[in-house]
């Protein structure tokens, strides 16, 4: 995965070394907050998201598993980043097989 960074206790250091227009995401759910600087999001057009889709453990195992070559993911489509409408239109329709990948 490109730019895949993990930090697990200071996501705000995490969100410092994403480049403009960049994507932080925050996996499972931990206790607390998450102090930092809203120019810091604002400035360079960060967006800066959460998913309930696994936990952080999970998602350990899942890379460590794809990495050892006992699991590939199932990539249906790959596009480059201007013809992402047709990730959409094949969602659209069910007719994407797996995962798309705008690469």
């Amino acid at each position: 995965m490109r730019g895949l960074r993990q930090f697990s206790h200071h996501p705000q250091d995490g969100i410092a070394t994403l480049g403009t227009a960049g994507t932080y995401v925050i996996l499972g759910v931990e206790p607390g907050t998450l102090p930092f600087n809203i120019t810091q999001l604002i400035l360079p057009e960060l967006t800066l998201t959460g998913s309930r889709y696994s936990s952080r453990h999970e998602l350990r195992e899942t890379i460590d598993l794809v990495a050892r070559g006992l699991v590939r993911p199932v990539v249906g489509a790959r596009v480059a980043p201007e013809n992402v409408g047709q990730l959409l239109d094949m969602l659209e329709r069910c007719a994407l097989l797996g995962r798309g990948a705008i690469v």
